[in-house]
């Protein structure tokens, strides 16, 4: 949780925002904009809302984008609007001075983002690298002028992939990774790259944020055809030459530099093949089926390389899948008749060739509901297609596959098909709703979870409210003046409430009139801390929040509350 000596720099760049966003795979560098109405974090992947339903206000925003290096405007820089308030990103591109302006935005609490090829992906108002940006209030009708944008070149980290005698390896995922709490785990994520060695064996990564990574390369053979008699292969390798992260050699990348030199030579491992059957919900083979082999990481989680390997099921049901190194694996099997039913089995690959595996598909379990407003009246400024519920997994590491988001329909409900294992129910709501309780058969299950075995779950209850609390204020430093570079974090007092997908954590960075404003939690007591610096994700940390919790401010929330709060800025940890 240090901060390098580089972070600072940036604090002389003005306002703009290092991100990364972490949701994506080979590109976890840009934190998206918090999300009110919201009870848990935005699910990846979400389908995005009917666009005819896109609000649309009266507020401008204008701007500058300018070179860091140079001071001169870059053109056809893509400058996007994001909030709550709109369904869809809004999106402009910078003309030949440089300048951009947003028109027609809805009141709200908006997040600006400006992005251009080699150059490090800002945020309105960020001064550290993968720290969320100044969120920008914004009323109907407002004009707000200069929020300028000041982009650096991003870095670049150049090398080479070789193999055991030194000769290039062509075709190897090369990735730069650095440790993330996400999720109730600190684990390895990727933040750049996702580029590919050229014939020489060469690589280039460019717009790196200024920040210390681990540089990982994957040379995966498991998708070629049929089963090779040759066993060799090689294992996920850290530079300089290690497949252990603990052993690997960080390095450091500051503002627009090149870190070069960067070789990688992958070390041997003998491959193996895994065999087995996959057979359907009725018991008998299933032909033609897709397998996919998924390497688990060090944490036990989905390995960053992705899938690793594949086949498919013989007229028989048997498979085969060969090139597989050394690792513990996921196999997944997938219906070609109904994509919604497979089967899901671990697998660890050590010293000899995996045979005997048994993948029994199954439909997985359905779960039915009905949405219902506090108060008994239908509202007239909601609309079913605004509600979007989807069952996440409350498990470090757990990859559970089947079960999309749920469809709610015109008479409020909705159903969700293909679940299993342990999922909790969350929801995006937009920002003037949120979730007040949800129930199966007078147990509530709001926080707890749905263990799908099979067995469909009928008669889950939602009652959504607008009563929705708010904590709000200012921060100011020890002299008293306000200030804007800070993190606000609000969490429950109750270290038993501090659990992945946790509704009872919220932060926030205070606007352009240095005001902070948290939405949405729970009523109970909780603990407010303002910060000067947080890394992203340490917010759910538990170990961080026991060291935050004599340092803050009490306070108890009750349903539909304002509480104004104005909080000493703290070093961070």
């Amino acid at each position: 949780m240090r901060q390098s000596a580089l972070l600072v720099v940036l604090l002389a760049m003005g306002p703009a925002t290092l991100s990364a966003q972490v949701a994506a795979q080979g590109g976890a560098n840009q934190p998206r904009p918090p999300v009110g109405g919201v009870t848990g974090p935005r699910a990846p992947g979400m389908p995005a809302r009917d666009p005819s339903s896109q609000p649309t206000g009266s507020a401008i925003l204008r701007g500058r984008v300018i070179r860091a290096d140079t001071g001169q405007p870059l053109r056809r820089v893509q400058v996007r609007a994001m909030a709550p308030e709109l369904r869809e990103e809004r999106t402009v591109m910078t003309d030949e001075e440089g300048r951009y302006e947003l028109k027609e935005l809805p009141a709200g609490r908006l997040t600006l983002m400006a992005s251009k090829g080699g150059y490090v992906t800002l945020q309105y108002g960020q001064r550290r690298p993968f720290q969320p940006g100044q969120p920008i209030e914004v009323s109907d009708g407002q004009v707000i002028e200069k929020l300028d944008f000041v982009l650096p070149r991003g870095g670049v980290i150049t090398g080479q992939v070789l193999d055991e005698f030194g000769d290039p390896v062509t075709g190897a995922l090369v990735q730069a990774v650095r440790y993330q709490y996400l999720n109730g785990q600190r684990r390895l994520m990727p933040s750049a790259g996702g580029v590919q060695t050229d014939d020489r064996g060469d690589f280039r990564m460019f717009g790196v944020a200024p920040g210390d990574y681990f540089v990982s390369a994957t040379l995966r053979l498991g998708f070629m055809p049929g089963v090779s008699d040759d066993r060799f292969g090689y294992a996920p390798t850290y530079y300089p030459g290690t497949p252990v992260s603990s052993e690997a050699q960080r390095i450091t990348v500051g503002i627009g530099q090149e870190v070069a030199g960067i070789v990688i030579q992958l070390v041997p491992a003998r491959t193996m093949t895994i065999a087995g059957i996959a057979r359907g919900a009725d018991g008998r083979p299933l032909a033609n089926a897709p397998i996919m082999v998924m390497q688990k990481a060090e944490d036990g989680g989905l390995a960053f390389g992705g899938i690793s390997g594949g086949s498919s099921t013989r007229a028989d049901g048997t498979f085969t899948v060969g090139n597989i190194a050394p690792g513990s694996y996921t196999l997944q099997a997938r219906s070609t008749a109904n994509p919604a039913e497979n089967a899901v089995t671990d697998v660890v690959v050590s010293g000899g060739d995996v045979t005997g595996v048994v993948l029994t598909v199954t439909r997985g379990a359905t779960a039915r509901g009905r949405i219902r407003f506090d108060g008994g009246m239908r509202p007239s400024d909601l609309r079913p297609g605004d509600v979007r519920i989807f069952p996440a997994s409350p498990d470090p590491g757990a990859m559970l596959f089947g079960g999309g988001p749920g469809t709610v329909t015109d008479d409020w409900t909705f159903e969700m098909t293909g679940l299993s294992g342990r999922r909790l129910l969350r929801f995006n709501t937009p920002p003037a709703w949120a979730v007040k309780s949800v129930t199966v058969e007078g147990a509530d299950i709001t926080d707890a979870t749905i263990d799908f075995k099979g067995d469909d779950v009928d008669g889950i209850d939602v009652v959504l409210t607008q009563r929705i609390s708010e904590v709000s204020g200012s921060v100011t430093n020890t002299s008293g003046a306000k200030i804007t570079d800070a993190t606000v974090v609000v969490f429950a007092d109750d270290r038993e409430k501090w659990t992945p997908m946790t509704r009872f954590i919220r932060s926030s960075r205070p606007d352009q009139e240095g005001r902070f404003k948290v939405r949405g939690l729970p009523p109970g007591r909780y603990v407010a801390v303002a910060l000067d610096y947080i890394e992203p994700g340490e917010e759910t940390n538990p170990d961080t929040l026991e060291q935050l919790r004599s340092r803050g401010t009490s306070l108890t929330l009750r349903e539909g509350e304002m509480h104004a709060l104005d909080l000493k800025v703290a070093a961070g940890l």
